[in-house]
């Protein structure tokens, strides 16, 4: 009976232990995620992460331009807590389809890696359509000449329409 109070114990122990770690692991996360944020005002963040059971996982950020082109890439990948995100400027510049050839050719690039930076890359992607759709759209030219000397609100809109 007293092994299995140790048992338990034990159990409880490591249990705590990765607790800890992961919150450990979601600070360095999001300082990773802030820092990028901050050193990039103009771009699409995107972010891939790919779970390993037993081989290694893989979490990604990116901040691509205007043009698709990846600006910034970093990269955590491992099996423990103890990982850190690393920079790769070397992958700065390419398009999807050279990204995932450079990708390749380096030593910690594995199918985890390459499945979060499809994911990233595809996230980012999909962020441009919806940050155009967002954008303030001009006034017509059929609206008049008093439609563009009103501020925009909803009631200039409402008085200009009647």
């Amino acid at each position: 009976m007293e092994y299995v109070h140790w048992g338990l114990g034990a159990l409880a122990l490591l249990w705590g232990l990765q607790c800890v770690g992961s919150v450990y692991q979601i600070r360095k996360y999001r300082r990773a995620l802030a820092a990028t944020m901050n050193a990039w005002q103009r771009g699409y963040l995107g972010v891939g992460c790919q779970r390993g059971v037993v081989s290694q996982g893989a979490l990604v950020i990116l901040v691509l331009t205007e043009d698709h082109e990846v600006a910034t890439f970093q990269a955590m990948t491992g099996r423990t807590i103890f990982s850190r995100f690393k920079t790769y400027p070397q992958l700065c510049g390419y398009d999807k389809t050279d990204l995932l050839t450079a990708l390749s050719s380096l030593p910690a690039a594995g199918k985890g890696l390459h499945q979060a930076t499809v994911m990233a890359f595809d996230q980012a992607c999909d962020a441009h359509p919806r940050k155009l759709e967002k954008a303030p759209r001009k006034p017509s030219a059929d609206t008049g000449q008093a439609m563009q000397d009103q501020p925009l609100s909803l009631a200039g809109t409402a008085q200009a329409s009647t």
